[in-house]
């Protein structure tokens, strides 16, 4: 599923740069996406300025229901962006800096626990990465520099117990 929310977000920043730049377009506009663009949101509410995407955009499933939303920035992913399980709760959340992921990455279990963190810094991972168990025990840990792993990277049982480590 959170390969199918990035794949969302990409969709709505593709929209623009395939189309032709409107500079009269201003406001919001819904959008409607195809289905064969996107098997998760339907259609979208995304705000234009001069005709290029700035402010808020929400993405919504078929049956209306909010799935994720966002702001855009010159027509670029900016700020913070949180995706919503069919629930209502929240799966991700997300920051973007010129429309590259850039700061801490939280996903979480649809009961709210956290599932993982990750940090980014240009659109890679960069930081400290930490993963748990649904029943909030750690599960994993390590380290990237400029999207790859380094030092060691710590598997755990669900008792705490590091049962395997890889070296980088």
């Amino acid at each position: 599923m959170k390969y199918l929310s990035t794949l969302c977000l990409a969709l709505l920043v593709s929209f623009t740069a395939i189309s032709q730049i409107d500079s009269s377009k201003n406001g919001v506009f819904t959008e409607n996406i195809s289905e064969a663009d996107s098997k998760v949101i339907s259609y979208a509410k995304i705000t234009y300025k001069n005709g290029i995407k700035d402010g808020p955009f929400e993405g919504f499933k078929e049956d209306g229901t909010l799935h994720l939303k966002g702001t855009f920035k010159n027509g670029k992913l900016d700020g913070k962006h949180f995706t919503y399980f069919k629930n209502g709760e929240l799966e991700r959340k997300t920051f973007y800096k010129d429309g590259k992921e850039h700061g801490e990455r939280t996903v979480y279990y649809s009961n709210g626990n956290v599932l993982y963190k990750v940090s980014y810094k240009d659109g890679e991972k960069h930081g400290k990465y930490v993963e748990y168990y649904e029943n909030k025990k750690l599960k994993a840990d390590g380290q990237y520099i400029n999207g790859k792993r380094v030092g060691d990277f710590n598997t755990y049982s669900k008792e705490g117990v590091i049962i395997e480590t890889e070296s980088h």
